[in-house]
Parts: C-alpha cells; structure tokens; sequence
C-alpha cells in the first residue's frame, strides 16, 4: 500500500505542475489566447465559408423549389417562402458546424481541451486514491479480524488446556486414593490371615514370641503384585500407548519374590480369565488396556481374584 500511494503521489504532482503551466498560460495571457489579428483573421474565414454555403444552398434549394412549382406542387408564393426556408436553415446549420470545427482548432478551443483533460485526470487521481484508502482500511480491517481470531483461539487453547490439567489432576488423586484403598485392603487381610495362623498355646502356656518387626511389615505378595498393576497406570513411561508393558515384572526370573509367589502371581494375572495381560514375543507382556482402560477395574478385578 505503501509504494502505490507513493507512486499515486508522484503522478500527482507532475500532472499539478503541468496543470499550473497551462493555467499561467491561459490566466496570464502568455499564449493559448488569440490576438486581434487572430479573431479578425477568423471572423474573415466564418464569413466567407457563411456566404460560400448560403450561395450553395440557395441554387440547390432553388432547384428544388422549381421542380415542385413546374410538377405543380406548389404556387408562386409557395415556392419563393419554402425556398427561402430550406436555404437559411441548411446555411445556418453548415455554419454553426464549420463554426464550431474552427473553434476547435483555436488556441482557446485548445487550451479548453487541455485544461478538461487535465481536469480528467485529477479526478482519476482522485478516484485512485480512494480506492488506495479504501483498500488500506480494508487491509487493515483484516489485519485486526486475524489477530482477533489468533487471540480467541488462544484464549481457547489456554482454557481447553487447563481443563485437561484439572481432569488429569482429578484423575490423579483418584488414582492414588484407589491404589491406596487397595493397598490397605490388602495389608488388613495379610494381617487377618497372619493372626489366623499364630500359634495357641493352652494350659497356661506363655505366648509364642512374637516375630521380628520386619517380617510383620514385610508385604506380601498380593500387595507387590497390586502396588505392581497400579503403578503401570500412574506412573508416566510404565507402559505405551498399545499397552506395552516397560518395566519388570515381579515374577520375572530376576525379581526379588520366592518362585511360589511369582507362580501365583502368574497364575493370578495371566491364567486366570479374562487375563489381565497377555504374552507377546520374546517374552514382553501387554497390559490388555481394552478391557482394563483405568486402574479402578484393573483392581476391582485383581482383588477379586486374590480373594478367593
């Protein structure tokens, strides 16, 4: 916008420089004018081509005049006023012409036709500009509307963000509050089961000594295979989008579990159906998301199968 402005600024001041000349010209009396010699010249020239179409028309007309006497369309009297009537009106008309096509050709007649088209040419400068104008306001107007449009998607972009961060958050504490929940459940019937078995000693027998504070707190199995299963939903990286689990399992030959309670932790997760996860190649499980898409039904179904 800015180069055409400065293109139409251009042209505007040369066509105002040349307007200005022609004007002095005119105004001042420095040419474009005639002179007295000029007009008498031309008044000279109007009247002889005056008398030259009035003689022309005059023997034309008359001719005309005379055959339509002769044919007897018209009488005496008839005929001398039609003849005079065709004969000033074609010679005033071819004068009035000639007239104007001589004026035409004068330095006034010039100058008045570069002066309107002079004229003509500041109005399609004028015309230019608006257009010019018109087009930087729209162009502008756009600029706004698009940055409008720019702010509104990131207000909703910000907006649709923070509200996935509160549902991943919600989602979060349920989690944990669940794994939680679970973990108790499990540690109070680890610690039923273990005061089920404890030795009772009659005839006033002393109790058994109790056993070391570590094997009360150690967990069992159970609970490692629920913490375990929750884990893969709550920490970031423990399994892919398909499903794929990344981590150790605890009954992996490496793991830290008695060859017992990983046999029972296979048969608990993998032989028992619907499995909780399935085997792929080279010895890689896939947590079977599908049927177990949040931990709430991973551990509703592993309680399930750990309480019978």
């Amino acid at each position: 916008m800015k180069l055409v402005s400065g293109v139409v600024d251009v042209y505007t001041e040369q066509q105002r420089a040349a307007l200005a000349g022609i004007q002095s010209e005119t105004i001042d009396r420095r040419g474009f004018l005639s002179d007295a010699n000029m007009v008498a010249e031309r008044r000279k020239t109007s009247r002889m081509y005056l008398l030259h179409y009035t003689g022309v028309t005059a023997i034309v007309s008359g001719g005309l005049v005379l055959l339509a006497h002769g044919a007897g369309y018209l009488d005496a009297g008839g005929a001398f006023a039609t003849w005079l009537s065709i004969t000033g009106a074609l010679a005033l008309i071819l004068a009035w012409v000639r007239h104007g096509d001589e004026f035409k050709h004068s330095p006034e007649g010039i100058a008045r036709h570069l002066i309107d088209w002079h004229g003509s040419t500041v109005a399609y400068e004028a015309a230019t500009k608006r257009m010019a104008l018109r087009w930087e306001h729209e162009s502008e107007q756009d600029k706004r509307n698009r940055a409008d449009a720019a702010a509104e998607r990131a207000r909703l972009a910000t907006l649709e963000a923070e509200r996935q961060r509160n549902e991943r958050h919600e989602r979060d504490a349920q989690q944990r509050a669940e794994m939680d929940r679970v973990l108790d459940l499990l540690e109070a019937r680890s610690a039923t089961k273990r005061a089920a078995v404890d030795p009772i000693h009659l005839d006033g027998a002393t109790t058994a000594p109790a056993p070391p504070e570590r094997a009360q707190t150690a967990p069992t199995w159970q609970e490692g295979l629920a913490e375990w299963v929750v884990g893969l939903y709550v920490n970031d990286g423990a399994i892919s989008e398909s499903g794929a689990v990344k981590i150790r399992a605890p009954w992996s030959a490496r793991g830290d579990w008695p060859d017992d309670a990983k046999h029972e932790m296979k048969r608990v997760v993998l032989h028992r159906k619907p499995a909780l996860f399935e085997q792929l190649g080279g010895g890689r499980l896939r947590l079977r998301t599908e049927l177990f898409d949040t931990p709430d039904v991973a551990m509703a179904a592993l309680s399930a199968r750990l309480s019978e």
